[in-house]
């Protein structure tokens, strides 16, 4: 059995790319044939798109996950295998793999988080120390969870409480992230903003406005990228005006 450390963790985006690539590869398909796969499941993921997932520099959404699961007849849990030790870096806390896929597979978020005692005999953590990190990482998520939560009751108040997950998850998107600096508000509450006006995250919703290409290299395509992702950020600034005024 392998060992992994804190210090050779990977990411959350780097595990779940990982495992797409490992999925597309085994199934002898190239970047451009997977695309061109998953648009009948509704993803519309140019190359370079795919690219940054399995580099673990984008962000994949929950909603995109069960697409992807549902149309490659994959249980959930595929895109997070990994080490039987592994732990996951959650934005400098680190969550124990398992734990992540107990969750996944519908353990509920209070028997997973609400004691670090719990936690450990869940995760056959007994007789070792291990409260330190646990409870960094109970605090961590919990901490991400009250700050989506705030962001849904600013910006999307009348959002399903089920889609808080989403709205964390489509936050940690490049386009996110750069909308964001732009708007002068969290990612999170882009995300939550997005999600109320257009039912996902800002990525995916630029991914699905791009017409249909092979060359996602191309200027035509990076041109027509840099439009929509500019009339995006129009509809996101026209709402926040609006809320303001």
């Amino acid at each position: 059995m392998t060992s992994v450390s804190r210090d050779q963790s990977r990411t959350l985006d780097q595990l779940i790319g990982a495992n797409i690539r490992r999925h597309r590869e085994r199934s002898s398909l190239s970047q451009d044939q997977f695309v061109t796969h998953v648009r009948d499941a509704g993803i519309f993921w140019a190359r370079s798109t795919l690219a940054a997932i399995e580099a673990g520099e984008r962000a994949v959404t929950l909603q995109e996950l069960a697409k992807l699961s549902v149309f490659r007849h994959k249980a959930l849990e595929t895109w997070f295998a990994g080490e039987p030790d592994e732990l996951i870096d959650l934005d400098g806390t680190h969550a124990p793999r398992k734990g992540l896929v107990s969750l996944v597979n519908g353990a509920r978020f209070d028997e997973m988080g609400s004691s670090a005692e719990r936690l450990r005999r869940s995760e056959g953590l007994d007789g070792r120390d291990w409260s330190p990190i646990v409870d960094a990482q109970i605090r961590g998520i919990e901490e991400a969870f009250d700050t989506a939560h705030k962001a849904m009751q600013r910006w999307w108040p009348r959002g399903p409480k089920d889609s808080v997950a989403d709205v964390i998850l489509a936050a940690r998107g490049d386009a996110e992230m750069k909308a964001a600096r732009r708007l002068g508000i969290s990612s999170i509450e882009v995300s939550a903003l997005a999600h109320r006006l257009w039912g996902r995250g800002l990525s995916e919703e630029r991914e699905a406005r791009l017409a249909p290409t092979t060359d996602s290299a191309s200027r035509a395509t990076q041109a027509q990228r840099g439009w929509v992702t500019r009339t995006l950020l129009a509809e996101l600034e026209e709402h926040i005006n609006r809320k303001g005024s």
